[in-house]
């Protein structure tokens, strides 16, 4: 009998234990309406289409009712898309200098809504004044600015754009690097980029065949609301510009950029 007792009071004792822990992970689970990647990925769907709403509206309703954990898997995984984007970008590498101003655009959408875009430009140093006719087929001696610039657009990863700035001096003596910058680098709360260093690498290109190059890293972090779902990565821009034929006052470039992660 005692026994039974014992028994039947361990049975009781447990039930309860157990009911308890369904309870507290069912609660766990309740205080978040997306608790999957897929369930926010879902969500992300329905914001890009919904044009009712501000984009920091959406993303402050998306971060606040995400379970961490998932939106952390889901922001990590955004990254690869994002990364793998931009890489792509890159391998549209030469970048032919034909006229005075140059606009190279491409960009790639990213699943579940966003996109990645990227512009290259090289023009005449406005600081300079010197601006060149548009019969001129080469690059007359002079300042110029040749920049390179990444922008995210997605309601999960605040619209971020990477700028890497590249000044630089044609003369009859090649190319001189003269400067390397990240001005125009910027993020949209909840996410920051923190430009970490930039610099010249190689400064000069005096014979044919050379190229001068510059360098700049930034740590990008993708947060959440109250400080959830943390993620950082650090990205790396080269730009490459190379000497193919100079000329008595002009000289004929080619220019292409890279980023790493």
């Amino acid at each position: 009998m005692n026994f039974l007792k014992r028994f039947l009071i361990t049975f009781l004792v447990l039930g309860f234990y157990f009911s308890g822990l369904a309870i507290a992970e069912a609660s766990a689970t309740d205080e978040y309406l997306f608790n999957t990647v897929e369930e926010i990925e879902n969500e992300v769907v329905k914001m890009e289409e919904d044009s009712t709403s501000s984009d920091e509206e959406k993303r402050k309703f998306l971060f606040e009712n995400s379970n961490p954990k998932a939106l952390k898997k889901y922001i990590e995984d955004l990254m690869v898309e994002v990364e793998n984007a931009m890489q792509d970008l890159s391998n549209d590498v030469e970048f032919n200098t034909e006229s005075p101003l140059n606009v190279s655009k491409g960009s790639i959408k990213l699943p579940n809504g966003g996109m990645v875009k990227a512009t290259v430009t090289d023009s005449a140093d406005a600081s300079t004044g010197n601006i060149m006719p548009m019969e001129y087929v080469t690059k007359g001696f002079g300042d110029r600015r040749y920049t390179a610039t990444y922008k995210v657009y997605h309601v999960a990863y605040p619209d971020t754009t990477l700028k890497l700035v590249n000044r630089y001096n044609i003369s009859k003596s090649g190319l001189k690097m003269t400067s390397v910058g990240t001005g125009g680098t910027y993020a949209v709360f909840p996410t920051t980029v923190n430009p970490k260093s930039d610099r010249i690498t190689d400064k000069y290109a005096q014979k044919e065949g050379w190229d001068i190059n510059g360098q700049a890293d930034y740590v990008v972090t993708v947060g959440g609301y109250n400080g959830i779902g943390l993620v950082t990565k650090t990205y790396t821009i080269r730009s490459t510009i190379k000497l193919v034929d100079l000329y008595s006052s002009s000289a004929y470039v080619l220019q292409k950029r890279t980023i790493d992660k």
